[in-house]
């Protein structure tokens, strides 16, 4: 399957523009797509954000399996434009990386499945803890990052 070859010892797989192209298989487009749509419907958006096409070369989607299920996925966008306010009040644009979509199965909920994705995140990125975006966060998000 796609997940013994992309999958790493711990579980994780890491899925960029050039993977998408690579292993371009209906397995693929099909675990991609329906991770999305579930994402969307727990956020209660009226769009996908994850698909098989919606992938840009500064977009990464990190994976966390177990044997040939997804427990969850979390999708970031290098690079992304934002603004960060000046001593002054004032606007500067900046370029961040911002996570975009996230989402844990709910059998797979309150286990710290989310956080070690959220670290493995961090770590891969080489990035502060402070350092990481979050696009549209939901208010269950937020009290997620709280705990």
């Amino acid at each position: 399957t796609v997940f013994e070859r992309l999958r790493d010892s711990r579980g994780y797989i890491v899925i960029d523009q050039g993977t998408v192209h690579k292993y371009t298989t209906d397995e693929l487009e099909d675990i991609l797509d329906g991770l999305g749509e579930l994402s969307r419907k727990a956020r209660g958006l009226p769009h996908q954000i994850t698909s098989s096409v919606k992938f840009t070369k500064d977009q990464v989607l990190y994976l966390k399996t177990m044997g040939n299920n997804v427990i969850g996925f979390a999708k970031i966008y290098r690079n992304k434009k934002s603004f960060k306010m000046d001593e002054f009040g004032g606007y500067q644009e900046i370029k961040i990386t911002a996570l975009i979509d996230f989402y844990i199965h709910p059998t797979f909920e309150l286990q710290g499945y989310g956080k070690s994705l959220l670290d493995h995140i961090i770590d891969v990125e080489n990035l502060p803890k402070n350092q990481l975006g979050i696009y549209k966060p939901t208010k269950i998000f937020i009290k997620f990052l709280s705990k």
